[in-house]
């Protein structure tokens, strides 16, 4: 009797088991990169990072949309200092670090428009007059 009950336990375990698989692979940081026909409008989804990949596909963007994941930043943004026609720079991050993105709007100079969207507070008041009266914010 004892054996049939460990049998029938076995046997329902077996069965419960696979329809209880939980998969381990997160999907969190999957970028979904979207960009218009002539390629001008690029929006990526969960960017952690600006890679050499992502930089030699997109160079020639005009208006870049950037997303972070929820509390995740973006690494390597100095890199968009290289997006030589960029007008418009969106970026949606938790921590957003403000020396870089400074410089980086010192650097891009066809930048017209900013839009940024973070949980710190960036202090932009040490960029110089000739790029301010060029961005609005």
């Amino acid at each position: 009797m004892l054996r049939k009950k460990a049998l029938a336990f076995a046997l329902a375990f077996a069965l419960v088991l696979p329809m209880a698989y939980v998969p381990t692979t997160s999907y969190a940081y999957t970028v979904v990169v979207s960009q218009s026909e002539q390629g001008k409008v690029v929006k990526a989804e969960g960017i952690t990072v600006i890679t050499d990949e992502f930089f030699n596909q997109y160079k020639d963007a005009e208006e870049l949309y950037l997303s972070a994941p929820d509390k995740a930043s973006i690494s390597n943004i100095e890199r968009l200092a290289q997006f030589r026609n960029l007008k418009t720079l969106s970026i949606k991050s938790d921590n957003i670090d403000s020396t870089k993105l400074i410089k980086l709007t010192k650097d891009l100079s066809n930048l017209s428009k900013i839009e940024l969207k973070s949980r710190n507070s960036i202090d932009l008041g040490s960029i110089s007059n000739i790029t301010r009266e060029n961005i609005s914010l």
